[in-house]
């Protein structure tokens, strides 16, 4: 006897609205749950891929459908109904419905109620807990626990869980900051079946690896004039020295009498980095797992050389001055990373530069300059007399820093990271530049530049529904209306 080909054949993408798109273009209605946009691939194993032949097929088609060997759960919903929990294919060819309330439910099984066993969950200990006060940037937060998994296997054998504060800059679970992942292992079969959990990544692994680097070359130097006058002394001004060549007990001059002043000279090179920095834990093709990690990096070079003579070309008793050229150069980079493969990366630049001279200090002038990966920039001029922001050193990154790892990543969903930052053109509405994200299947590129600014009140600008498609690797576009897909 033939038997009807059984189960779910209508697949697509789902709008906003609830209409779901199927492969021929007719629209049917479908029900979204509260966490749509994530989503996970439920593959059992063993079973082959559904026959048909051409004719099939081509009726197939006519009605929207396409049958499968394999399903998408949106969050812990399938095809709109609630499951509570995700499936697990045991060795028995049994499926279980794995709810972390404590209990596994026989599902698939037509007639009569399922059989239901309890399961014991016990979360670690050894690291932090949900709950715990973390201090970043000098706010308390709190350590919360994901409600949905990272990622399920598509056996439904392993989950891995986050732990997580809330960027305290953004309204609650607009960007969550990982401090830590855990894996809930599901074994046995019917009647004996049971969960282990374990810290699969501590807090110091989420947080990556802070590197500092300081090749500067620093010398504390004066040019002031001394009493009685520097033996050097050359058109009222002392010769610019080191520090330490002055012997104790040197006076110097007060009043007119006055010129120069003590100083840094300060050459060389600075690093301030975070490197693998973990957003997300997924399961690769071959079934282990992977680390999806952003690497924050910022190196400035400064050169605020000694101080040289500017001859006063003038009045022949007026004293010379002394001027130098100092600068600071910055460039901040981000690299997006699926299983240490570089998916995506963006830089800028920032040199600020000070022309001045003194004692006549309203010469100052200061330079601004930036500079964007994609050819934009700006350069900005002005005189000044105030202090300058040059000098401002690097520091090692401390934990707030490797928690934050910079401003330019986002988890949109439990599968897609996605870099991006704020793109400003003069006289017109902020918007918003993506860049690419990173998925278990890796880059996904993404829409360029859409309007919208970072704020408090959104994931990512005007992308509030990102969602990956874990059977064909595709994510939903930005500037488009994608719920999720089946």
């Amino acid at each position: 006897m033939n038997l009807p080909q059984w189960g779910w054949p209508w697949h697509g993408r789902v709008d906003t609205t609830g209409r779901l798109h199927l492969l021929n273009g007719t629209i049917m209605p479908y029900l979204l749950s509260d966490w749509a946009n994530h989503t996970y691939r439920v593959k059992v194993p063993g079973v082959a891929p559904v026959a048909r032949t051409t004719e099939e097929l081509a009726a197939d088609y006519e009605r929207g459908r396409e049958w499968r060997n394999e399903a998408i759960m949106q969050g812990l919903d399938l095809y709109g109904q609630s499951l509570g929990g995700w499936i697990y294919s045991a060795p028995d060819d049994s499926r279980w419905i794995i709810r972390l309330s404590g209990s596994a439910t026989r599902f698939g099984v037509l007639g009569g109620a399922p059989a239901e066993q309890t399961l014991t969950v016990a979360w670690p200990a050894d690291d932090i807990q949900p709950g715990d006060e973390l201090t970043i940037n000098s706010s308390p937060v709190v350590v919360k626990r994901w409600i949905l998994p990272v990622d399920i296997a598509p056996d439904g054998a392993r989950a891995i869980y986050m732990l997580y504060v809330d960027d305290p800059a953004y309204n609650v679970g607009v960007r969550k900051l990982p401090v830590g992942f855990q894996l809930v292992t599901v074994t046995g079969e019917t009647g004996a079946i049971t969960l282990e959990i374990s810290t699969v990544r501590t807090m110091q692994q989420t947080l990556g690896t802070a590197v500092f680097g300081d090749g500067r070359e620093t010398e504390q130097r004066t040019n002031r004039q001394t009493t009685p006058q520097h033996p050097g002394t050359s058109r009222h001004l002392a010769p610019d020295r080191l520090k330490s060549d002055d012997p104790p007990g040197t006076v110097y001059a007060t009043g007119s009498a006055q010129t120069g002043a003590d100083y840094a000279k300060i050459v060389g090179p600075m690093s301030s980095n975070v490197t693998g920095r973990i957003l997300a834990l997924w399961f690769g093709s071959a079934g282990d797992v992977i680390e999806c990690t952003i690497d924050r990096l910022r190196e400035i070079d400064l050169s605020f050389p000694a101080f040289h003579r500017v001859p006063y070309e003038g009045n022949p008793d007026e004293r010379d001055r002394w001027a130098r050229v100092a600068s600071r150069f910055l460039r901040e980079e981000g690299t997006l990373r699926v299983a240490g493969e570089a998916m995506v990366t963006f830089w800028n630049t920032e040199r600020s530069v000070r022309d001045s001279t003194y004692p006549s200090l309203i010469n100052t002038l200061d330079t601004y300059e930036w500079e964007l990966d994609d050819g934009r920039g700006e350069l900005f001029e002005t005189l000044s007399s105030g202090s300058s922001l040059l000098e401002d050193p690097l520091t090692p990154p401390g934990f707030s820093q490797r928690v934050f790892a910079g401003n330019q990543w986002r988890l949109l969903t439990n599968n897609v990271a996605v870099l991006l930052r704020d793109y400003y053109i003069e006289g017109a509405a902020a918007q918003l530049q993506y860049y690419g994200c990173a998925t278990p299947h890796g880059l996904v590129s993404m829409s360029g530049v859409v309007v919208g600014a970072l704020n408090a009140n959104q994931a990512a600008g005007p992308l509030e529904f990102a969602c990956f498609n874990p059977f064909t690797g595709e994510v939903s576009d930005p500037a488009g209306d994608t719920m999720t897909f089946v």
